[in-house]
């Protein structure tokens, strides 16, 4: 395996709400990275800071009290265990996580597309490709507008099916304007931003596991990514494991293997988190 692929830096615990497994806790994430020969995992429970307002019901209790009760993270030499987050950016200046509480956190996850929240991250009134084909990018430009320590941020799952479950998510991917997103490319190389590759983004389908949406059009479904390393920007993996089974059937190795090579990245393509 191409060693890009030697990290986890998306992991949710059991203290994530969307996390049923009891299991899920750091000392079997670290049980995981040692056995499959990772140099470094990062735990990124969902959260809502409690010093910003509007957090939605289900985010409420998920704050930075509650994800720092995963702390003191168990050790091992050779393996670096990063205490990160993912938080919510719901358009406009509405962050999930207070400037000032980013230092609390060695790395944070910023993810703009969770459509799948209507009424929270999603306005209500987009329902269509057309609208989604604008709000992706707008979103994307809104975050940049932001004073962040952005050498400590990751852009998660950028094709999620989230984005759009409803709808055509591979009219929506090709019907992004590309000079749009690649001056947003240029700026998240710039700032080193991480592009993550999202190991539930290349899965194959639930219904019919023989098909891969992505292999059968990659066209669609790298596009993002190819932008994303033209203009310069840095990548990282992660299984985005709310259960032990995805640890057990090694959804980085499993999915994004051929990912990797498609993007044709190496190691000087990888972003790497520099906890202080």
């Amino acid at each position: 395996m191409n060693m890009f692929a030697n990290h986890d830096y998306h992991i949710h615990t059991n203290l994530s709400s969307c996390c049923k497994d009891p299991t899920q806790t750091p000392d079997t994430i670290l049980e995981y990275a040692v056995k499959n020969g990772y140099d470094s995992v990062c735990l990124t429970d969902h959260l809502w800071d409690s010093a910003v307002p509007g957090a939605s019901k289900w985010y409420e209790p998920q704050n930075i009290e509650h994800v720092r009760k995963s702390l003191p993270f168990p050790k091992k030499d050779g393996i670096k265990v990063y205490f990160g987050c993912e938080t919510e950016f719901c358009g406009g200046n509405k962050l999930g996580l207070a400037r000032e509480n980013f230092d609390l956190f060695d790395f944070v996850q910023i993810p703009i597309n969770h459509m799948h929240m209507k009424g929270f991250v999603r306005p209500a009134d987009v329902v269509s490709v057309e609208q989604m084909v604008q709000l992706i990018p707008q979103r994307l430009e809104e975050l940049l507008e932001l004073d962040l320590p952005w050498e400590k941020v990751g852009i998660p799952h950028l094709t999620t099916r989230h984005m759009f479950s409803e709808g055509d998510m591979e009219s929506l991917l090709m019907g992004l304007d590309e000079s749009r997103m690649m001056r947003i490319f240029d700026i998240c190389a710039k700032r080193r931003i991480g592009i993550e590759l999202n190991a539930s983004c290349f899965e194959p389908r639930k219904d019919n596991p023989e098909i891969w949406p992505w292999k059968e059009n990659p066209a669609a479904w790298l596009r993002l990514y190819k932008m994303a390393k033209k203009a310069g920007c840095l990548f990282y993996c992660g299984s985005d494991s709310h259960s032990s089974n995805r640890f057990e059937m090694n959804t980085i190795k499993q999915y994004l293997t051929e990912v990797v090579e498609a993007l044709e990245l190496t190691e000087n393509d990888r972003y790497i988190i520099k906890a202080v």
